[in-house]
């Protein structure tokens, strides 16, 4: 399959698709982007369906994935020859989504593997290294309620991509669908069917942090921009 280059791989992990905060901060970075000229790939990991890894490492010998899908068809080789990577996802139980998981987990093609004694070493296959961004989006209000997801992310810049983790943005207290695209009054009859005891000061202070995470998001992919200009 003859596969286009792109500067950018932008894949949602959302279930909700479009109404998932996660995938709106994803949606604010791609419009950045290319209005600085930059080609992006999109990809929704819940809309097209990828089969799982299913662990047999026989890429280890081969180097190709014996699963015949979209992701080793067409993902792969827009990876291979893309400048950077964003990846969104809400918060799950302190991980990515299992539809992201998953996703990640296919690149286990792209890493080289050395057992050694006491440890196993993994190392990106890429020729090109490439630099991240990463939106996630929890309801909890806690900082670190994203750790675990960060520990995956970590690992797959780290193991596959090769390059740096630009920047994490973070969108909290956001448990329903859209819920970082409402105004004041909408956002006041959530959080009083949600039972939040939210007086003007508390919506006033949720509201200032949606629109800093989606300028965040905004300021995130001009450093991607600006790292990929670099490259």
């Amino acid at each position: 399959m003859a596969v286009s280059a792109y500067d950018v791989l932008a894949v949602s992990g959302s279930p909700r698709g479009v109404k998932g905060n996660s995938t709106i901060l994803l949606e604010v970075a791609k419009k950045r982007l290319k209005e600085l000229g930059f080609s992006v790939f999109s990809f929704d990991c819940c809309e097209t369906r990828i089969e799982p890894c299913r662990g047999c490492l026989k890429c280890n010998q081969s180097g190709i994935c014996v699963q015949k899908d979209v992701f080793s068809e067409m993902i792969l080789p827009i990876f291979e020859g893309c400048y950077g990577v964003i990846l969104s996802s809400p918060v799950y139980f302190w991980d990515v989504s299992a539809q992201l998981k998953s996703f990640i987990d296919r690149f286990r093609v792209a890493i080289r593997v050395s057992v050694e004694r006491e440890r196993i070493v993994c190392l990106p296959k890429v020729s090109r290294k490439k630099d991240v961004v990463v939106f996630f989006a929890q309801g909890e209000v806690r900082s670190s309620h994203y750790s675990g997801a960060l520990n995956t992310v970590n690992a797959f810049v780290k193991g596959v991509c090769g390059g740096r983790l630009l920047d994490v943005v973070v969108a909290r207290a956001v448990p329903l669908s859209r819920q970082i695209d409402l105004e004041r009054e909408s956002l006041s009859k959530v959080l009083k069917v949600l039972g939040v005891d939210a007086d003007e000061k508390y919506v006033e202070r949720l509201l200032r942090e949606y629109a800093n995470a989606k300028s965040r998001a905004e300021k995130a992919a001009e450093r991607l921009a600006e790292a990929i200009r670099k490259s």
